[in-house]
């Protein structure tokens, strides 16, 4: 079937485009009325201003003189016809500006990459949507669809350098430590599902799929985050990989009480070290790539550490990022206990270290210390799966908003019911859910092990890496202040929580103490190789 092919007529004020019988600008003021739209249009400082189906370009010289200097425009185009249009019309002083990216795309999330690819997302704080002709309303939800990705893109990464400016310097003394472990890891592209995901979390609902989870259990593979490991051996299910990912002391409480630690574990090595250290069965490890880097793009360096995952907050979020890579397109992903809801009280399921915790702690007029902060959270507004709409922890409904990106760039993913968030996925009931596994049939012929990326790390390859950085950071801090300034460019690792590097005048003062305490931690560490 020949595509459609848009039909250029002129006007009195103008040419402008007939695409599928439509007029794409008015038809007697074609530019004058596009112009006054942009100048009706106030983009504010730092802004990533989304300009739908650009067509002939009219109104976007206005709004570039508009456009403040920390502002950038990005023009989306979905149909390829009508790009075409553009490409040919536009004027060439428009499409080179440096300031205006125009992409064809179909999917919001290729758009946006693009975008982020070229202009940086660091520059950005607020993100806005202008209309200047009719062809936005071909695909307005497209276009709503590629603001709001944008939109969370930007959100993500504020929150992300929040955290970091908190969490980094914790972070780098973990991976620091935990590297010397990777000759008793397998990098995570060794693992692989071959039955159906169930993903469990510890929200609440939980509770309620353990029957489910049993009569499916020699159909499926669970994936427990590892909040949810407590919960799960209470009732006696034994999960096939354990997700672990928090970096600090209080998440050993998850494992509180374990027997068997030969269970098969996927650990971020930013996590709390002990973690790996005490699981004997098969480690599989990641990195979160925490920030963006020096350290992280050296080719030495990449070419030795793990796969790197993008910053995702949760580890329930983490889970099924983990699960989409690892499986093969089709495999049924099914969320169990993922609720990002809880009612007041009861923070996650029964058996959870979490919820323990709360009913020592509280008292007949007191609640604990947790609780408070908890009830002190931002919230905002969210649906419910079971209908309706209510207050949410802001932090919660930021981890929903990765989940549902991540469903839907993969398909397949499925929902069980419960209390808990909307995720604008299918919520399955535990019958349709059993369907869905019993229907899956395999592919015909078995995928074949992974023949690219690295095997695992041998001992002296690790050892060498390990005294290589050593051997970095006590160069920079024996160098003079100049040196030591210029030497910690290529180990911004060590830099990534401060708001901007030490330079000469405060490299002794204020780092040299720290790096010295890094220096120590490692060389112990280096003993265990």
């Amino acid at each position: 079937m020949t595509p459609e092919v848009p039909r250029l007529v002129h006007g009195p004020g103008g040419p402008f485009p007939v695409f599928r019988g439509k007029n794409l600008y008015h038809p007697d003021r074609a530019r004058e009325r596009a112009e006054t739209l942009a100048r009706e249009f106030s983009p504010p400082e730092k802004c990533l201003v989304i300009a739908p189906s650009p067509l002939l370009g009219y109104g976007l010289d206005v709004l570039l003189r508009k456009l403040p200097e920390s502002s950038r425009i990005l023009c989306v185009e979905k149909e390829q016809s009508l790009m075409r249009l553009s490409l040919e019309n536009v004027p060439p002083a428009l499409l080179g500006d440096r300031r205006i990216l125009v992409v064809r795309s179909d999917r919001p999330e290729a758009a946006v990459e693009e975008s982020f690819r070229t202009f940086g997302i660091g520059g950005f704080r607020r993100v806005a949507s202008v209309a200047l002709n009719r062809g936005a309303a071909l695909h307005s939800s497209f276009y709503r669809q590629v603001e709001a990705e944008a939109l969370r893109r930007v959100r993500t990464h504020w929150r992300n350098r929040m955290t970091a400016a908190h969490l980094a310097r914790l972070w780098v003394g973990n991976l620091l430590t935990n590297i010397t472990l990777l000759p008793d890891c397998l990098p995570i592209h060794r693992l692989s599902f071959e039955k159906p995901v169930v993903i469990a979390g510890a929200g609440e609902s939980l509770e309620t799929h353990v029957p489910f989870l049993r009569d499916m259990r020699d159909s499926i593979s669970i994936v427990a985050v590892d909040t949810a490991l407590a919960v799960l051996l209470g009732f006696g299910l034994r999960p096939d990989l354990i997700v672990a990912a928090e970096a600090q002391f209080a998440n050993l409480g998850a494992f509180s009480g374990l027997r068997d630690w030969s269970l098969p574990v996927a650990a971020d090595l930013l996590s709390y070290p002990p973690i790996l250290r005490r699981f004997t069965g098969e480690r599989f490890v990641f990195i979160s790539r925490f920030a963006d880097l020096a350290w992280f793009r050296r080719p030495g360096v990449r070419g030795f550490l793990p796969t790197f995952l993008p910053p995702l907050g949760s580890v329930g979020v983490m889970a099924l990022q983990l699960a989409a890579e690892l499986s093969p397109p089709g495999l049924p992903l099914i969320l169990a206990g993922l609720d990002l809801h809880y009612l007041p009280g009861k923070p996650h399921a029964r058996g959870s270290s979490s919820h323990s915790r709360f009913l020592r702690e509280s008292g007949r007029l007191s609640h604990p210390r947790q609780y408070a902060a908890w009830c002190d959270r931002p919230k905002t507004t969210c649906l419910f799966k079971g209908g309706g709409s209510g207050p949410v922890d802001a932090v919660l409904a930021s981890y929903r908003e990765g989940l549902s990106a991540i469903a839907s760039r993969r398909g397949g993913v499925y929902d069980l019911p419960g209390p808990g968030l909307d995720l604008g996925i299918p919520v399955l009931s535990h019958g349709e859910a059993s369907g869905v596994i019993g229907a899956y049939s395999p592919p015909a012929q078995a995928s074949p092990p992974p023949s690219g990326g690295r095997r695992g790390w041998g001992r002296d390859e690790t050892r060498s890496f390990v005294l290589g950085l050593l051997a970095e950071m006590e160069a920079a801090a024996a160098a003079s202040p100049d040196e030591g300034a210029e030497l910690l460019e290529a180990l911004d690792i060590l830099t990534a929580d401060l708001p901007v590097p030490p330079g000469p005048e405060n490299f002794r003062p204020l780092f040299l103490p720290r790096l010295g305490l890094q220096i120590r931690k490692l060389r112990r560490a280096a003993t265990r190789v």
